[in-house]
């Protein structure tokens, strides 16, 4: 893994937190502006989602791609070693870089499907989706979803009022890739970084690249003034103690598991 790497990674995350900042605040609109021909303006169309209620969800802490990329993530329920609701709990967060624009994704479990929503099979568990665009020049959409699986975490199609809240080629596909994006995170042979600045971002490193990712950190400190190396594994070895005898140390972690990188507060820790 390059510096440059390291680099970009950077300014990825830095790029992040700044839209999601953008993406806390209360100016997203539910509504979509279209050119009516007949009319010869423009009409604005209120979100469906809108007749759902939910309350606003907005970013806290949240998963992204592997820093090192080149992963492949599931839209099929079949190919995760896990059902979709194992994976995302009672909440879980996304968020990605499209093209300079922040996608974000909230997913909150619901007790019951709301009233008025009809759900095309048997629910095995129900999700309220959250979904917000922000792009570099302020433009910011919020819509509000509901994705439910069956028994075999498949997305089941969802109206209400006549309107589709659900359809599983894309909400229900784009909640698959969430809970894949997420059970990647986790996987083993990686650490699970977390950046932590005005909100959370959660995102795997092969243990392979991450100190060299890391390697330009700023802190901690020793008293020397040399850096803290960062956390690593020192294998099973025998030691000779003072009085000549051998025994054996057990393979285990040394080094810090926090640290600074140009202000942004970063923790790793390995996956099991």
């Amino acid at each position: 893994m390059s510096i440059s790497a390291s680099e970009e990674l950077k300014d990825s995350i830095e790029s992040l937190i700044i839209l999601a900042l953008d993406a806390n605040l209360d100016h997203a609109s539910a509504k979509t502006t279209i050119r009516d021909k007949q009319r010869g303006g423009v009409v604005d169309i209120e979100d469906q989602g809108t007749l759902l209620g939910f309350r606003s969800l907005k970013p806290e802490s949240a998963y992204t791609f592997d820093a090192a990329g080149g992963r492949i993530y599931a839209c099929d329920p079949g190919l995760l070693a896990n059902r979709p609701w194992e994976i995302l709990g009672q909440r879980a967060e996304v968020m990605m870089l499209s093209h300079g624009s922040l996608k974000w994704y909230g997913l909150e479990k619901l007790r019951s499907i709301p009233r008025n929503v009809a759900v095309a099979g048997k629910i095995e568990a129900c999700y309220a989706f959250h979904m917000r665009l922000i792009t570099p020049s302020g433009l910011s959409e919020y819509q509000q979803r509901i994705v439910s699986f069956d028994k075999n975490g498949n997305p089941l199609p969802a109206r209400i009022q006549g309107h589709w809240i659900c359809s599983p080629e894309k909400e229900g596909k784009t909640a698959v890739l969430c809970a894949s994006l997420i059970e990647d995170a986790h996987r083993a042979g990686s650490m699970l970084a977390t950046v932590t600045d005005a909100t959370e971002i959660k995102f795997p490193v092969p243990i392979a690249d991450y100190q060299q990712m890391f390697s330009d950190r700023t802190g901690p400190l020793h008293g020397s003034g040399k850096r803290k190396a960062i956390l690593h594994w020192v294998s099973e070895h025998l030691r000779h103690s003072t009085t000549g005898k051998e025994h054996t140390v057990s393979r285990h972690a040394r080094g810090i598991d926090e640290f600074v990188i140009d202000g942004l507060k970063i923790r790793i820790e390995e996956n099991e």
